[in-house]
C-alpha cells in the first residue's frame, strides 16, 4: 500500500495497493504566509513572513535534544536578527536555515527571536521542553521459567517488544512469558518523545536437548500459576481434583513452556492428567 504520485515526497513505485490519500507534499501550509502553497500538506518550515517568525523541527524531546531552527522572516536589506536560545547562546545572524542546536540538560528553554529593520521591531518566541532521558532497559532471561524480565523498567512507561527486528507486541508489559527462540529488544516510550531500546537479547531455550526431556510441571507447590514444559507439538490435558471432578481442560499446540493461571482455583491438591501420565501439584 502506498502513494503512486511521482510528485509526492513519499512516492512509492512499488506500491501494489494505491492509497493516494497518504501522499505527502512538502511546502508552506500556513495560509497567512507570503508563500502559502495550497497543495502542500506537510509543513517543511519554508513559510515566509514580513514579521519575525521562526520554525523549529521539534519542541519536546529528551536530553541531549537536538533541534533545527529556521528563520522564516522575509529578510530585507539592512535587517538585524538576534536569536537567544535560552541557555546562554545568542546568534546574531539572519540567514538561519536548519541551524542545529543541542540542549544537553533537561529543562524548559525559551527561544526569543528579535527582527529589527530601522525603527521596526518584531519578536517571536518558542518554548523548548527537554525531558530527562530514560535509562536503557536492561533485559535478563530466566531459563528456569522461560521468561524475559526487565530489571529497571517502570510501570509508567509504554513498552513495545521487538522480535528479530519486527514489532510483535505494542503497549505491552515489560516482562515476557514463554518467548520463542529469537533475538529480542524492548523499546520504551515515556510519552514525552523520549525513547530507548535495550541491547538485543538472544533466546535459544527450545534447543534439541531440551526437547528430548519429558513433560515437566512446576513450581510445586504453587500459588498463582503453574508452568508446563512439553516437548510435543500437541499435548491434551485435564485439571482434576482428588474426587475426580474435571475442573478445566486444555491443549498445548506447540513445544515449549506454557503458563496456566490458577488464581480462580481454591487452595488444595490437584492433578494434571494427560493420555499417558498424571501429574500431582499443590496450590497454596
Amino acid at each position: 500500500m502506498g502513494c503512486d504520485d511521482p510528485d509526492a515526497d513519499n512516492y512509492n513505485p512499488n506500491a501494489e495497493i494505491i492509497d493516494n490519500e497518504t501522499c505527502l507534499y512538502s511546502g508552506c501550509t500556513d495560509a497567512e504566509a507570503l508563500n502559502f502553497d495550497e497543495e502542500a500538506n506537510l509543513d517543511d518550515g519554508s513559510c515566509l513572513y514580513n514579521i519575525a517568525i521562526l520554525f523549529v523541527s521539534e519542541e519536546i524531546g529528551c536530553a541531549p535534544f537536538t533541534i533545527e531552527i529556521t528563520n522564516q522572516t522575509l529578510l530585507v536589506e539592512g535587517a538585524d536578527c538576534s536569536f537567544d536560545l535560552g541557555e546562554g547562546t545568542i546568534i546574531e545572524e539572519c540567514e538561519l536555515d536548519a541551524y542545529a542546536h543541542t540542549y544537553d540538560s533537561p529543562g524548559e528553554y525559551t527561544i526569543i527571536y528579535t527582527y529589527t529593520v530601522g525603527d521596526f521591531i518584531s519578536t517571536d518566541e518558542i518554548i523548548i521542553t527537554v525531558n530527562e532521558a530514560e535509562p536503557t532497559p536492561i533485559l535478563e532471561y530466566l531459563s528456569d521459567v522461560n521468561q524475559i524480565i526487565c530489571n529497571n523498567c517502570v510501570n509508567e512507561n509504554n513498552y513495545n517488544w521487538i522480535l528479530d527486528d519486527v514489532v510483535f507486541l505494542e503497549s505491552a508489559p515489560f516482562d515476557l512469558f514463554n518467548p520463542q527462540n529469537g533475538t529480542y529488544i524492548l523499546e520504551l516510550d515515556n510519552g514525552s518523545n523520549c525513547t530507548a531500546q535495550s541491547s538485543p537479547l538472544v533466546v535459544t531455550y527450545l534447543d534439541e536437548k531440551k526437547l528430548e526431556l519429558e513433560i515437566d510441571v512446576y513450581p510445586n507447590p504453587t500459588s498463582d500459576y503453574i508452568q508446563i514444559f512439553s516437548p510435543f507439538s500437541s499435548f491434551d490435558f485435564q485439571i482434576i481434583d482428588l474426587s475426580g471432578k474435571v475442573l478445566a481442560t486444555g491443549m498445548l499446540s506447540s513445544p515449549g513452556i506454557h503458563t496456566i493461571n490458577l488464581t480462580k482455583f481454591p487452595a488444595g491438591v490437584y492433578l494434571i492428567k494427560s493420555i499417558t501420565r498424571t501429574y500431582r501439584f499443590i496450590k497454596a
